[in-house]
């Protein structure tokens, strides 16, 4: 519980964590005076919903303002087995104003701390997922797992921190001049899973009070000053003046977008309809033999049209289409890993 660095983002910005005695935490860092908003954003309201957080007792405390903002979760924890729940979620919903207007949030890193006990075999599967409820279709979800496959207990503290590429961030609508952002949704869940009867827990220490976090830095972006705006030929995602000024997407042309992992590029369709359409015929032909007769000539074509062309697929792929993993990448202490 989805990099290209863009030019046209600005990264004062704040980290939101979550833990249980746990807290959500924002802490702004500051730039320079043209990099931030005149104005930051304020909650207005935050309710909360889940197993984890139910809304008729949440059991979270807020803590902080703004810049360093933080929810505490005293109730949540997860299980295996005889556990009364093996997962637990919990949503927040930020109600965001007073933004200087023309200015979008969006959340960028997502941090999941706490209190984790593994036999072997077991594991503990967790998802991030934020939304804003403007554009609720538009969302991103990040998740790790954090597997105990030695021969021992696992018992410490865990922290697991997911960078989500900024191309693949989802933005707030654009603060009007009543600096509203909308309403921001990041739900957390956490899964512990095992093939036997092996213990696993999730939550609080048992010594301590909170020990669990999720959080995310978010970005904010505005219109770029005409020095600091990218060159046409820039990969970079351009500013989003036009859409904050009813100008138009924020989206790149699509000359400037960069290749999907498995894009098929230029010649990649041809090599494609050629491959397709010599499967059709030879799957025809062991259907009906007698329509297209087996002969020297047959297969004295047969055979380089297939070999061309899985040569060519193969170099193709390997010049043209293969492509660096630019997806969230998780890192579990110390290590790293991709996100699912």
């Amino acid at each position: 519980m989805h990099t290209p660095t863009s030019k046209a983002l600005f990264r004062p910005l704040f980290t939101t964590l979550l833990l249980p005695s746990t807290a959500l935490a924002v802490s702004l860092t500051t730039l320079s005076p043209r990099d931030t908003p005149a104005a930051l954003p304020r909650v207005a309201s935050i309710s909360y919903s889940g197993n984890g957080c139910p809304s008729s007792a949440p059991e979270v405390d807020k803590l902080g303002s703004w810049s360093d903002l933080a929810f505490q979760m005293n109730a949540f924890d997860a299980q295996i087995p005889g556990g009364t729940t093996s997962s637990t979620n919990c949503e927040v919903h930020v109600q965001a104003i007073g933004c200087s207007a023309g200015w979008q949030v969006g959340v960028k890193d997502v941090y999941v701390k706490g209190h984790l006990v593994l036999d072997p075999g077991a594991e503990l599967d967790y998802y991030v997922t934020s939304f804003w409820s403007e554009d609720a279709g538009a969302d991103v979800t990040v998740s790790g797992s954090v597997p105990n496959t030695g021969m021992t207990r696992l018992d410490e503290d865990v922290t697991a921190h997911t960078s989500i590429p900024e191309d693949q961030v989802v933005w707030s609508q654009c603060s009007g001049t009543d600096g509203a952002l909308g309403l921001l949704n990041v739900n957390f869940r956490v899964a512990l899973l095992a093939d036997g009867d092996q213990y696993g827990y999730f939550g609080k220490d048992a010594d301590t009070t909170a020990t669990e976090s999720y959080g995310s830095r978010s970005l904010l972006r505005h219109n770029l000053p005409p020095d600091r705006r990218p060159s046409p030929s820039s990969n970079a995602t351009p500013s989003p003046s036009a859409a904050c000024s009813g100008g138009g997407s924020t989206d790149p042309p699509p000359s400037t977008l960069p290749p999907a992992q498995f894009s098929l590029g230029r010649f990649g369709i041809p090599l494609n309809a050629a491959a397709v359409l010599y499967s059709i015929w030879a799957f025809l032909w062991s259907f009906w033999p007698q329509a297209y007769p087996a002969t020297a000539s047959g297969y004295k074509w047969a055979s380089p049209i297939f070999g061309v062309t899985l040569a060519g697929s193969l170099v193709y792929f390997v010049v043209r289409t293969r492509h660096t993993y630019v997806g969230p990448v998780t890192e579990v202490e110390g290590r790293k890993l991709h996100a699912r």
